[in-house]
């Protein structure tokens, strides 16, 4: 396992803002990305790239104080492969852990040179060079590095919020309407994300793409279409990184092009009479069948009329 450190902009690099969250929930299957050719060493003028990331490596997230964050925030794992061969490098998150106190640079002495003592050679660099950007903590340097995570940093939060957060307890009897009086404005602000986001590729979703074969029957719930490479498991209330969202009732197996047509916004089901609403800005006369088709699904109504009533909303105003 390799150690590297993260600056990056909490709002723009890291995808749907989670970088200003202080609930683990938000962050764990969070996705970093920004413009970089791989992580490098933290050595002045140097463009020599350091090993590139792999699964299972270990990240330490500093979110840019003026960009929103709170400077070292989080330790997590590298999930799924990281190709920065386009130019972005892009990670997801697993195992996060939140420091019970971030501490940004202002916790350390100022420098002639614009820059903090801070200890180490990696930070003192990011003192100075203050760009978002990977870089590899050297093995010289990690005992140094944790010294200064465990005397700023408080350790990590005793809080890590399970699948349950945002619900009363695990003993109580789970409630979509609850999840969204919770967590309302976060929704909210994932649906957009979402509809603005359409175009972003999609990784396999794992048992939540499983339970919905099995409770769809491997069938477009519009269409009954039941090739596989074209299916796609959508959720009605955003992923977010939260496992309570990956329940079956919050999701819908559908053709590839319609799950992209329900993120954005493009129709939805009035949960008052399951019937498929298509937004008045598509005209392609390929979708108008669908418009009035009572659809038989297992989708919660809570959660469905959440999203039925933000899709009435655009529709709206576009």
């Amino acid at each position: 396992m390799k150690r590297y450190f993260f600056k990056v902009d909490p709002i723009n690099e890291c995808v749907g803002a989670f970088g200003q969250s202080r609930m683990t929930s938000r962050w764990e299957g969070g996705e970093i990305t920004f413009k970089s050719t791989g992580p490098r060493y933290a050595i002045k003028k140097s463009t020599r790239l350091a090993p590139q990331i792999q699964i299972g490596d270990e990240l330490w997230i500093w979110t840019h104080e003026e960009k929103g964050g709170q400077g070292l925030v989080a330790r997590a794992l590298a999930v799924e492969d990281v190709d920065p061969s386009d130019g972005m490098l892009s990670i997801t998150l697993t195992d996060v852990s939140l420091l019970s106190s971030p501490f940004g640079f202002d916790k350390f002495k100022k420098r002639p040179d614009n820059g903090h003592f801070t200890g180490t050679r990696l930070l003192d660099y990011k003192s100075i060079n203050r760009a978002t950007g990977a870089y590899m903590i050297e093995e010289d340097e990690v005992a140094e590095f944790l010294d200064i995570v465990e005397k700023f940093g408080s350790g990590f939060s005793s809080d890590q919020k399970s699948a349950a957060e945002g619900i009363a307890s695990s003993s109580t009897k789970f409630s979509w309407a609850n999840e969204i009086k919770t967590h309302k404005d976060e929704i909210l602000c994932d649906l957009t994300e979402r509809r603005q986001n359409w175009q972003k590729v999609r990784p396999v979703q794992g048992k939540f793409r499983e339970d919905l074969f099995n409770l769809y029957n491997g069938k477009c719930l519009l269409t009954s279409s039941k090739v596989k490479q074209a299916l796609e498991a959508a959720h009605v209330l955003p992923h977010n990184g939260d496992r309570v969202r990956d329940r079956a009732d919050n999701g819908m197996l559908l053709r590839r092009d319609l799950h992209t047509m329900f993120d954005a916004m493009l129709w939805s089901i009035d949960p008052k009479t399951n019937k498929v609403r298509l937004a008045r800005r598509l005209v392609d006369e390929s979708y108008i069948a669908l418009e009035g088709m009572v659809i038989d699904h297992q989708v919660d109504p809570d959660a469905l009329l959440f999203h039925f009533t933000q899709f009435q909303k655009v529709d709206k105003n576009a």
